[in-house]
């Protein structure tokens, strides 16, 4: 891909990184790229099925990581609560308007929808394992067992499909627990996204002491859930209440426009919603 980052970032990124995905036979499943700074951290990651869209994905994420912690001014950061939710749920960056402004809403969703199942135990149905991709395959075969999580999310958000797909994944190794969702249409596939994010929290699980950079509350909930997967199954089996109220966008700002600032970012929060930093390290909330 083509893209220059703004001025005031390029002090900080040094490299971009893609190299193939190969399963166990040899045979390439996908592409994973990575953006570093200039301490050789890892700022941005993508995963998918080729090289451009990994690539995307990892320029994508480590613009929302640059915005989070250079680019926004105090104006911005007040307009986009970040006193109130100090953290990066429902930031989302990428190159078009439309799809942008898709993702940083499913992604308020897919945080409310966590709050709503381990907070309030709003119950979601376990079903069995479904058909998966090479590439799920070969990040679901990283773990011992996954359950597989799914359910269907009625909204009345302006432009989303009607309903959401959320597929949920609570992947179990070595004594740990590591979960990965994905909201998204009926039309798509969320267990691809789901079985990368819960192998990088695997990684990250394994490689803690080198994670400095990581928000305390979650090195917390990584390392204790990493230790006492029954806890993370009682977490979720506690679930019970069937009557799922509908989710609603409290707050939506446009921050920067493709034709202006060479991409787009959107943050999104929805209503009721109990942000992602609160609790101990007994929340199972990733």
């Amino acid at each position: 891909m083509k893209f220059k980052y703004p001025e005031k970032f390029l002090p900080l990124v040094k490299s971009i990184n893609s190299a193939p995905v190969q399963n166990e036979a040899g045979i390439t499943v996908g592409w994973s790229a990575i953006v570093t700074d200039q301490a050789g951290r890892a700022i941005g990651g993508g995963t998918a099925a080729t090289r451009d869209l990994a690539t995307r994905i990892a320029v994508a994420e480590s613009l929302e990581c640059l915005e989070r912690e250079i680019g926004f001014t105090p104006e911005e950061q007040e307009t986009l609560k970040c006193g109130r939710y100090p953290t990066r749920c429902g930031m989302a960056a990428g190159f078009e308007r439309k799809p942008t402004l898709m993702r940083a809403q499913v992604e308020a969703v897919e945080r409310w929808l966590w709050s709503k199942w381990v907070d309030e135990q709003y119950f979601i149905t376990e079903i069995p394992r479904p058909p998966l991709t090479g590439l799920a395959e070969y990040y679901a075969g990283k773990f011992e067992r996954i359950l597989y999580f799914e359910k269907l999310v009625h909204h009345d958000i302006a432009g989303v499909p009607q309903p959401l797909r959320f597929g949920a994944i609570l992947a179990v190794h070595a004594g740990g627990a590591f979960p990965g969702s994905r909201v998204c249409s009926t039309s798509e596939d969320p267990w691809e996204h789901a079985a990368i994010e819960a192998w990088r929290h695997l990684k990250i699980f394994e490689n803690l002491g080198d994670r400095a950079d990581l928000y305390p509350f979650l090195a917390g909930r990584i390392k204790y859930f990493g230790e006492n997967h029954s806890a993370a199954i009682a977490a979720l089996g506690k679930a019970h209440n069937k009557n799922w109220p509908r989710p609603e966008i409290d707050t939506l700002v446009e921050l920067r426009q493709p034709q202006y600032d060479g991409y787009s970012f959107f943050r999104a929060i929805c209503k009721d919603y109990l942000p992602w930093h609160q609790g101990d390290h007994r929340r199972f909330v990733f």
